[in-house]
């Protein structure tokens, strides 16, 4: 019988052990913002065009994320934007772009494109960093380094750099 109080006390001290290694202190959910809160911040920041009627605007967005993004966090997105935007995603940009017969890069027409990068942390406040391009149909493409933070799974958009566009211009010769 101590033999087996004794194996118990040894499994439940591993079990400790092995939680306590993990580095899982519990709070990653509430810290950590959801990549659905990062697009939904990014778009509401973004100034695009709507529509002249009640209709939502289309916007495409395209995800250059390591793994695209999932069938959940894509409702969640249209969810939270609540009808303003018709999105329609995208897992590469030449699914939505094409090239005129000049080379030139050739953006949908009345439509806004988003490209969202992967969001970064700044190593300095912990705010998330990302890239963001928008090309409308004037073929004018811009770009910005978005840094966004929050609070409870709220995220917002607290500063903008405008950059060089580097993924909505014309491919080099």
């Amino acid at each position: 019988m101590a033999g087996r109080a004794f194996r118990t006390a040894i499994a439940a001290l591993l079990v400790t052990a092995l939680y306590a290694c993990s580095g899982d202190d519990g709070d990653d959910e509430v810290n950590s913002p959801t990549i659905d809160a990062v697009y939904v911040a990014v778009l509401r920041h973004l100034d695009l065009p709507t529509a002249p009627d009640d209709e939502p605007t289309t916007v495409y967005v395209v995800d250059l994320e390591d793994e695209p993004l999932s069938l959940d966090d894509q409702v969640a997105i249209i969810q939270e934007l609540d009808g303003t935007y018709d999105i329609q995603f995208f897992d590469t940009l030449d699914a939505v772009t094409d090239l005129d017969e000049d080379g030139h890069l050739v953006a949908p027409a009345d439509v806004p494109l988003v490209v969202i990068g992967a969001p970064t942390t700044d190593g300095d406040s912990d705010r998330l960093m990302v890239r963001t391009e928008l090309i409308t149909d004037d073929g004018d493409a811009t770009a910005w380094q978005l840094t966004l933070d929050g609070e409870e799974g709220e995220l917002r958009v607290v500063a903008s750099n405008q950059i060089q566009p580097e993924l909505l211009v014309d491919p080099a010769a």
